[in-house]
């Protein structure tokens, strides 16, 4: 979704665990390392909307490095946004995780178009 704000995010490559690869995102999107220890899960979406997907979302506690796009081929650019306060153009599903995750809820099931 061009032009529409998003969260790091990635896929799994084999034989990878949740959090080995949010580290390796991490790093390749947004040129940050990321210890494991501090990482807590905190949302599961089963996103019914496209090819079915479901995402994990996190809570990183601290990292090292300074922030920058390391994809500008296909990342427009990155911003902070306060969670309660969202921009217009943020990808659907992840504006839902957001919200829910601000309600302390750790499960949704987003299905076709909803919002």
């Amino acid at each position: 979704m061009d032009g529409y704000y998003h969260v790091p995010a990635g896929h799994l490559e084999d034989g990878e665990q949740m959090v080995a690869a949010l580290v390796r995102e991490s790093k390749e999107e947004v040129g940050i390392s990321i210890d494991p220890e501090d990482v807590k899960f905190v949302h599961v979406m089963h996103n019914k909307s496209n090819n079915e997907r479901v995402a994990f979302f996190f809570e990183v506690g601290e990292w090292s490095g300074d922030l920058k796009n390391m994809e500008p081929g296909k990342c427009g650019g990155l911003e902070w946004f306060m969670l309660d306060d969202l921009p217009e153009k943020t990808v659907p599903c992840a504006e839902e995780a957001i919200k829910y995750y601000l309600a302390g809820i750790n499960f949704l099931i987003m299905a076709g178009s909803e919002k």
